[in-house]
């Protein structure tokens, strides 16, 4: 038997995993007493993308596939042995840890409002800085949009 297009399943499982390995790893420095930015100024903007990446991640995985680990930076995988979950779970999660990181996300600092824009059809909620920077944190569809 030949599994020639293995890659278009097993793909997307690794990076998903790796994603979540590298915000979980970034958490895990925070906790420990890592500092990003002059005193640590910046490590709540730090957590809250490491909760997006998780949040992404978990819910690709819960899309792509039936079951899926949910893992996070509490597991501590010497010790700790994952079991797959239902999809349905792994979105659970991903929803918890995308609204884990929009509520942080509003408090990263004092130059930050939160938006709405339309584009196409589209609702975005996103946290807006002073400049062009625009992070999106969910989308929907409607008719229209104000910003607020």
């Amino acid at each position: 038997t030949s599994y020639t297009y293995s890659y278009a399943v097993e793909n997307n499982w690794y990076r998903m995993y790796r994603a979540i390995s590298s915000a979980n790893d970034g958490l895990n420095a925070l906790a420990d007493g890592m500092q990003v930015g002059d005193g640590g100024a910046d490590n709540k903007r730090m957590e809250t993308f490491a909760k997006l990446i998780q949040g992404m991640a978990h819910g690709l995985l819960a899309c792509f596939y039936d079951q899926a680990f949910i893992y996070d930076e509490t597991v501590d995988l010497a010790t700790d042995v994952l079991e797959l979950k239902p999809y349905s779970e792994v979105m659970a999660a991903a929803i918890s840890q995308l609204e884990a990181a929009a509520a942080d996300s509003v408090r990263c600092g004092p130059d930050r409002q939160h938006i709405t824009v339309k584009r196409r059809g589209q609702v975005s909620t996103g946290i807006f800085r002073q400049g062009e920077e625009v992070i999106v944190l969910g989308a929907t569809r409607a008719p229209y949009a104000e910003t607020g």
